[in-house]
């Protein structure tokens, strides 16, 4: 896991969606943190996450059928 003040340092992997997130948090000067890890899976692998953050984090799920993806938070 790595965890910045700002964006990734690696931007390239990117995609659109979240580099223009950070671009739109960046122009509005709004400070924010990024935890980069792989998926997740179960709740225990949600734990380990959850240690490098200072508070209690959310859980997102994502569901995709071979159209649309879903978000339920």
């Amino acid at each position: 896991m790595d965890k910045f003040t700002g964006r990734p340092a690696k931007d390239e992997s990117r995609n659109d969606v979240e580099t223009n997130t950070y671009d739109f948090l960046e122009k509005l000067n709004i400070p924010y943190e990024t935890l980069c890890h792989e998926a997740i899976y179960t709740i225990a692998e949600s734990e380990d996450v959850e240690r490098y953050w200072e508070f209690h984090t959310a859980r997102i799920c994502f569901f995709a059928t071979s159209s649309i993806l879903y978000f339920a938070y």
